[in-house]
């Protein structure tokens, strides 16, 4: 399919070019990007849509994200493996492009545009490769809490077709939790959970990678595949199995401090202003899904049948 942009006057020529390795992502049918990258970026883009569970291709009328080298880092003449993409990074200065540093990517916007470039570092360093991948997902997080979603340190595990949300710092049993489940349950991730609004009551929740396991056990998780999430159980080690409703206030505290956690990596990268702007969003849709999906804190024993408790306490949701 042909996927060449509009050349409007603030496209640089680049975006035009067509784009024969590209993906398509798609949250919850309303939020969709073509992703391509230059010839510096390919290894790590093919990588990175291996992990998320990109399909193959891409859909004329959707934005770009769009990938490039930028200059060596270190000492004039220091050798790296990717040539920079200096025509660019020129075009972008030139025609008004405005950059977002967040120290190992830049992301660069055009007032009139959808589309975005991301540049990466052009340093040859595995943990650095593996940071940028987490990090690359900065303008899909923030496009969707501009629209009422959020990112949670929670699993997403699926049952009968409804998804259930088991939230918790580290330590509190979530990955732990997923390898129990039986075999008619289905753990779609184990870490991360992006909750999409789209106009809906509730919104869509879809599953996202666990950065720091990728790189050890070559795992993806198919971030375009949603479920409509039945309810949060947030997860407490305890003797006895047993869940306790939370009231709505109770429920937006533990949500946020949820969403907070998940964020904050990325919080710390941003200027003082964004920073303050994402909390108070975090917040604000943290208090409207606490209206819209029931919470529990769910106390779990190292034996017990604790997705019973959930099937139980949820039966009569829809």
């Amino acid at each position: 399919m042909n996927c060449a942009g509009r050349c409007d006057g603030v496209t640089p020529r680049f975006l035009d070019e067509p784009r024969s390795d590209s993906f398509t992502l798609r949250l919850n049918g309303q939020l969709s990007w073509n992703v391509t990258g230059t010839g510096g970026t390919k290894e790590w883009l093919t990588k990175w849509a291996r992990i998320m569970g990109l399909e193959s291709g891409c859909e004329d009328g959707l934005p770009t994200i769009r990938f490039i080298r930028g200059t060596p880092v270190g000492p004039n003449g220091t050798e790296v493996p990717w040539k920079p993409d200096f025509p660019i990074l020129e075009a972008l200065h030139r025609d008004g492009w405005e950059v977002l540093d967040l120290r190992v990517i830049r992301i660069w916007r055009h007032p009139e545009r959808t589309d975005l470039v991301c540049e990466l570092l052009n340093v040859p360093v595995d943990h650095i490769e593996a940071t940028m991948m987490w990090q690359a997902l900065h303008p899909l997080y923030e496009t969707v809490m501009y629209r009422g979603g959020f990112p949670l340190h929670a699993a997403l595990v699926e049952h009968r077709g409804k998804g259930f949300l088991l939230a918790g710092a580290g330590g509190r049993g979530k990955t732990t939790c997923c390898e129990r489940l039986p075999s008619d349950w289905t753990a779609l991730s184990d870490d991360e959970t992006l909750l999409v609004r789209s106009g809906k009551e509730r919104p869509a929740a879809h599953p996202f990678p666990t950065w720091s396991a990728t790189k050890a056990n070559g795992r993806s998780w198919q971030v375009s595949r949603n479920v409509e999430p039945v309810a949060i159980f947030f997860l407490e080690q305890s003797a006895d199995d047993r869940a306790v409703p939370m009231g709505q206030g109770e429920a937006a505290v533990r949500i946020n401090q949820s969403a907070n956690q998940s964020c904050f990596g990325r919080l710390r990268s941003l200027p003082v202003s964004s920073r303050n702007e994402w909390r108070k969003m975090l917040f604000q849709n943290a208090c409207d899904t606490a209206k819209i999906i029931p919470a529990y804190s769910l106390h779990v024993t190292k034996t017990g049948r604790f997705w019973e408790i959930i099937e139980e306490m949820t039966r009569n949701g829809d």
